[in-house]
C-alpha cells in the first residue's frame, strides 16, 4: 500500500492502481490517486483532487478528504469565486456519468456508472465531466461559518459545475452557484439566494425561493455563443433578477429581443442562436449589443405594477409598458419610450453624485406619446457639454414628440408646454392633456423657450423647414457634419440679403423666409451626404452658432426661428 505525502509548498500527486494512501499538507495541491481504493487528505490550503475509476472494476470504495484550513475560500456569488477544495468527477473519455448526494455543503456521496462508490468530507465545490449526471443537495444541512482570516469558510451552499452531458442539479436552501454547462440540463436552486447559470442545449431552470440570479446566455464569458438553445427559466418565489448575457462582440453588435407578455413573463431570443421562455421574475438586464425590449403588449392595466429591466451597454431600444416601469438604458445611446403609466427612467445606470444620476457620454431619446402619464427622468443632459477646446464631451440628451397631441389632435409645440419647478427643485414639463415630465436635476429656469426646441420640442414658426426629421440617437464616435456641410449653412447665412441693386444691407423681415430657405437646403445637403454620421443636431448647432455671427441674427431670433427635428 503505496504511502505519497507531499510537502508544504503546491504539490502534484499521482497515485497507482493499487490502494494509495496520498496527503498533500500544506499548500494548493492536485492529487489525482489514479485506481483502486485509494484514501486521499488535500491537508491545508485550497486543494484539487480528482476521482475516475477504471470501467472495468466494480465495487472499490475511496475517501477523499478536502481539508481543513487555509482555503481563502470566497463564497460571494458575484466575486470571483476563489479558494476552497475543489472535486473533479471524471477526467477521462468514457468515464460515464455520476449520481452525486450531499448530505452537507461539503459532505457526500458520489457513485458511478460501474458501481463504484467515493465517500467525501470537506469540499466546497464540485465539478463533473462529460456524462449525465444527477447531483441531489435538496436535504444536505448546511454547516455553520468557521475559522477566521484564511482559514474563515463562511456559510455557503454548493457550487457545482456539471461540464457536458444532459444532467440535473438539485441545490441546497444555502446560497449557490449552479452551472449545467453543455447539454439539455435540469437546474433546481430551491432556497437561498442562488446564482443559475443555463448554457448551450435545451435547458429548463427553477430558481426557487430567494431573491436569485438567473442567468442565459454566455453567462458572462468574452465570447459570444452560437447554439444557445431553446431553454426555460422561472425566477419562483422572491425578488428575481433574469441576466441576459446574449452578448456580442461589442456594445454596437447585435444584442437579445425581449418581448413581454406580463411583468413577470414574456420570451427572449438572440439572432438564431438561442430562444428562451421565462416566467415569475421581478428584474430584468441585457449586457452588450443592440438590445430591443418591448412591453407594450404585455397584460398590465395602467399604472399597475410595470417591468423593471436595465439593457447596461450598448445603443438599445426600449418600449415600457401601460403599467409602472422602472427603465434604465445604462451607457450608450438609447431610445425610450416608456408607455403609457407613471414611469422611472433613467438614462444612466450607476454614477450617482448627491442622489443624482450623472448623465452618460451619448445622446438619449426619450420619445413621449400621448397617455404617457407621469414620468421621472433621471440622468437628462441638458445640450451639449464642450470642453475648454469646444470639444463635445457629452452629448445632450433629445425628446421625440411625434405622437403627443393637444386637446385639438394637433402635435404639440413649445407653446403648448408649462415649465415649472415641483418642491426639490426639479423642472417639470406639464402637457395638454395631463402628460408630464419630471427632469431630475434640471433648473426650470434653463428651460427657455429656445432650450425647449433645442431638446426636441417643436418651435410652431419653423414651418418652413424642408428638412428630414429624425430621432436617432447620437454617439460621440460620430464626427459633426462634413465642412461642405457647414459651410454650405454658413454661407446662407453671411450673403448678403439686399432689396436690389445698390440697397444698404439690412434685416429684414420680408426676406427672413427666404434665409430660412436657404439654411433648409443647407440641411438637405448634409442629409444626403452620409459622411457625416450624424444628421440634425449637430447641424443645427453649428446653425445656431452661425446665426449668432449674422447680421440677421435679432430678426430670426425675434420670431423665434428655431429648427423642428422631431
Amino acid at each position: 500500500m503505496p504511502v505519497i505525502t507531499g510537502t508544504a509548498g503546491n504539490d502534484r500527486l499521482v497515485g497507482t492502481s493499487g490502494q494509495d494512501t496520498l496527503t498533500g499538507l500544506a499548500g494548493r495541491d492536485t492529487i489525482d490517486p489514479g485506481h483502486g481504493s485509494d484514501r486521499a487528505d488535500g491537508g491545508h490550503g485550497a486543494d484539487l483532487l480528482f476521482w475516475d475509476q477504471n470501467p472495468n472494476s466494480t465495487g472499490v470504495i475511496d475517501t477523499y478528504i478536502g481539508g481543513v484550513g487555509g482555503e481563502a475560500y470566497d463564497a460571494n456569488l458575484y466575486g470571483a469565486l476563489s479558494g476552497g477544495d475543489r472535486l473533479h468527477l471524471g477526467t477521462s473519455a468514457g468515464s460515464g456519468g455520476f449520481r452525486v448526494t450531499f448530505t452537507t455543503t461539503e459532505d457526500g456521496h458520489a457513485l458511478d456508472a460501474w458501481g463504484n462508490r467515493l465517500n467525501f468530507t470537506g469540499f466546497e465545490r464540485l465539478q463533473t465531466g462529460a456524462g449525465d449526471d444527477r447531483i441531489e443537495a435538496r436535504g444536505a444541512s448546511i454547516l455553520p461559518a468557521r475559522g477566521s482570516g484564511s482559514d474563515h469558510v463562511p456559510v455557503h451552499g454548493l457550487t457545482v459545475n456539471s461540464g457536458a452531458g444532459n444532467d440535473y442539479i438539485s441545490g441546497t436552501n444555502a446560497d449557490d452557484v449552479l452551472y449545467g454547462g453543455t447539454g439539455n440540463d435540469t437546474i433546481y436552486g430551491n432556497g437561498g439566494t442562488d446564482l443559475l447559470m443555463s448554457s448551450a442545449g435545451d435547458d429548463y431552470g427553477h430558481a426557487g425561493d430567494g431573491d436569485d440570479n438567473v442567468r442565459w446566455g454566455n453567462n458572462g464569458g468574452l465570447d459570444p455563443i452560437t447554439n444557445i438553445g431553446r431553454d426555460t427559466l422561472v425566477g419562483g418565489n422572491g425578488t428575481d433578477l433574469l441576466n441576459i448575457w446574449a452578448k456580442g462582440d461589442g456594445d454596437n453588435s447585435p444584442g437579445a429581443r425581449v418581448v413581454f407578455t406580463t411583468a413577470s413573463s414574456g420570451t427572449a431570443s438572440y439572432l438564431t442562436y438561442g430562444t428562451l421562455t421565462f416566467s415569475e421574475f421581478e428584474q430584468y438586464w441585457t449586457h452588450e449589443g443592440k438590445d430591443t425590449v418591448i412591453a407594450s403588449g404585455a397584460r398590465i392595466g395602467v399604472n399597475e405594477q410595470g417591468i423593471w429591466f436595465n439593457t447596461r451597454w450598448g445603443d438599445d431600444r426600449i418600449t415600457g409598458s401601460n403599467g409602472r416601469d422602472w427603465l434604465e438604458g445604462g451607457d450608450g445611446a438609447d431610445t425610450i419610450d416608456g408607455g403609457r403609466g407613471n414611469d422611472l427612467i433613467s438614462l444612466f445606470e450607476d454614477i450617482y453624485i448627491d442622489g443624482l444620476v450623472t448623465p452618460d457620454a451619448y445622446r438619449d431619446v426619450l420619445v413621449v406619446r400621448d397617455g404617457a402619464g407621469i414620468d421621472t427622468i433621471r440622468g437628462f443632459q441638458l445640450g451639449d457639454l464642450r470642453n475648454a477646446a469646444g470639444e463635445i464631451v457629452r452629448y445632450g440628451d433629445r425628446l421625440s414628440l411625434g405622437n403627443l397631441h393637444d386637446a385639438q389632435g394637433n402635435r404639440v409645440d413649445v407653446n403648448d408646454v408649462r415649465v415649472t419647478s415641483n418642491r426639490d427643485g426639479h423642472a417639470v414639463l406639464s402637457f395638454p392633456n395631463g402628460e408630464q415630465l419630471v427632469l431630475e436635476g434640471v433648473s426650470a429656469g434653463a428651460l427657455n423657450r429656445t432650450m425647449l426646441n433645442r431638446i426636441g420640442i417643436p418651435n410652431p414658426v419653423a414651418t418652413n423647414s424642408t428638412a428630414t426629421p429624425t430621432t436617432a440617437a447620437a454617439r460621440t464616435a460620430e464626427p459633426a457634419p462634413t465642412e461642405s456641410a457647414v459651410s454650405g449653412a454658413n454661407l446662407a447665412l453671411d450673403a448678403p440679403m439686399s432689396e436690389g441693386p445698390g440697397a444698404e444691407t439690412a434685416p429684414s423681415l420680408a426676406r427672413a423666409p427666404a434665409l430660412w430657405q436657404q439654411i433648409s437646403e443647407a440641411v438637405e445637403s448634409a442629409l444626403q451626404d452620409h459622411s457625416h454620421g450624424q444628421a440634425l443636431p449637430d447641424l443645427y448647432l453649428h446653425l445656431s452658432q452661425a446665426l449668432e455671427r449674422s447680421d440677421f441674427h435679432s430678426v430670426l431670433t425675434a420670431d423665434g426661428f428655431q429648427f423642428d427635428w422631431t
